[in-house]
């Protein structure tokens, strides 16, 4: 939508001046401020995207939903040598999520989300937390009954 009301057509310029300017517009201008401020989204954005390309298995791997009480999203993603356990909370309060793993497991840091802990088969979110975490095994959840199958095609 933003490409169609900024090509300079009349049509879209029209409707573009009943809209107000189009948000890349203000994105754009705001970009140099941005930068400098190392808390700012467009930095919090770049550090997430460099993070993840670093990863194999956020992009490539196959996925697999976990059966986790709400507010708690989780999933593990495996491509070649890499298992990565992911868990978001949806909640601005914090949440506790008993997860039985097999094989060892290791928090990644860097991603640039406000982090939770893993401790005793537990994951510990803050609120609108995330964990990423390494798994040692292939499939360190094929013996839970909570592992639920995904689709396991390439999500990029």
């Amino acid at each position: 939508m933003i490409a169609v009301l900024l090509d300079g057509n009349r049509e879209h310029g029209e409707a573009q001046e009943r809209i107000g300017h189009a948000p890349a517009i203000g994105i754009a201008r705001d970009k140099p401020r941005q930068e400098a401020d190392a808390a700012s989204t467009l930095n919090g954005f770049r550090t997430g995207v460099h993070w993840r390309r670093a990863h194999p298995a956020l992009r490539l791997g196959a996925i697999r939903f976990l059966d986790t009480p709400e507010p708690v999203l989780a999933f593990t993603r495996h491509a070649g040598q890499e298992t990565l356990l992911v868990a978001f909370n949806l909640s601005d309060a914090p949440a506790r999520v008993a997860l039985p793993l097999h094989g060892a497991a290791h928090a990644l840091h860097g991603h640039g989300l406000q982090e939770g802990t893993l401790a005793d088969g537990h994951l510990h979110l803050p609120g609108h937390g995330a964990m990423f975490v390494s798994l040692d095994a292939v499939d360190p959840l094929a013996a839970t009954p909570d592992a639920v199958p995904a689709h396991a095609g390439a999500v990029p």
